[in-house]
């Protein structure tokens, strides 16, 4: 029964995660947003999502501070009416160069009644590259360059 039950919910309750943009540099503030839709005729009491965003991200507060916690995992609980759609932002700093990516993402939620938990692992292609900082002066660059090829430069 749990099963019939789950694939007729299943479909109708979705999440997605996507990145304010593709590339960045390190330092730079960014954005991760969320969207959680119902499309289900019944409320949904509890929707416990949790997902896995590198430690290298550091998110920031109103103050606009980055936080000194561990910001491995993001564990979300939201509670959605039927057929409506929440939006949230979370905003981060990458504090190193590398590629982000959002996998393993768990979406744990349960009927009205509270009588069945279904859990249900998400695939996301949400993927972040962070470039190394730009310089701030071009002279040490021109230095090189003049001693590495100095015909070009």
């Amino acid at each position: 029964m749990g099963f019939v039950v789950l694939g007729l919910i299943e479909p109708c309750v979705s999440w997605d995660v996507k990145f304010s943009v593709k590339k960045a540099f390190e330092g730079d503030s960014l954005t991760l947003h969320e969207v959680l839709t119902n499309n289900k005729f019944l409320p949904l009491s509890w929707v416990f999502i949790e997902f896995r965003l590198s430690k290298d991200t550091k998110p920031k507060n109103e103050n606009n501070d980055t936080s000194s916690l561990d910001s491995n995992y993001q564990s979300d609980m939201f509670s959605i009416m039927m057929y409506k759609s929440m939006k949230r932002k979370l905003t981060f700093v990458c504090s190193k160069c590398d590629l982000y990516r959002l996998r393993n993402i768990t979406m744990i939620f349960s009927k009205l009644l509270y009588s069945v938990r279904f859990v249900k692992n998400l695939n996301s292609s949400a993927e972040l590259t962070v470039f190394p900082k730009l310089l701030d002066g071009h002279k040490d660059v021109d230095v090189i360059c003049k001693t590495w090829m100095p015909k070009y430069c």
